[in-house]
């Protein structure tokens, strides 16, 4: 008997400045009953990781996720992004993590 799939749980790593990034990126230190999705940019996330100094690498979400790495959805950022330096250009990112993970849940 197959094992029912588990529950996918999108988490937008929101404003790319601030630390909703690292957030997501620690999701991957953790075992979850359901899937985790992250759904950012994934130059910045690669790049704040490096800047963690984890050793992790990003999945497509379809493909499985192994124990150093975390799925992630592209999104991509509107404008390069430094830690802690907000841009107002990214504010249409943001919108777009929000309506994309809205699309997941209707699309279901």
């Amino acid at each position: 008997m197959l094992a029912p799939p588990k529950t996918v749980v999108a988490v937008t790593s929101g404003e790319p400045a601030g630390i909703g990034p690292d957030i997501c990126l620690a999701l991957a230190r953790r075992s979850f009953p359901a899937r985790i999705v992250v759904l950012g940019d994934r130059g910045m996330l690669e790049s704040r990781a490096r800047q963690l100094g984890l050793d992790l690498r990003l999945s497509d979400p379809e493909t499985g996720v192994t124990p150093d790495s975390i799925a992630y959805l592209h999104v991509p950022l509107a404008s390069s992004c430094h830690a802690g330096k907000l841009d107002p250009r990214n504010a249409p990112y943001v919108i777009a993590l929000l309506e994309r993970a809205v699309c997941g849940l209707q699309d279901g």
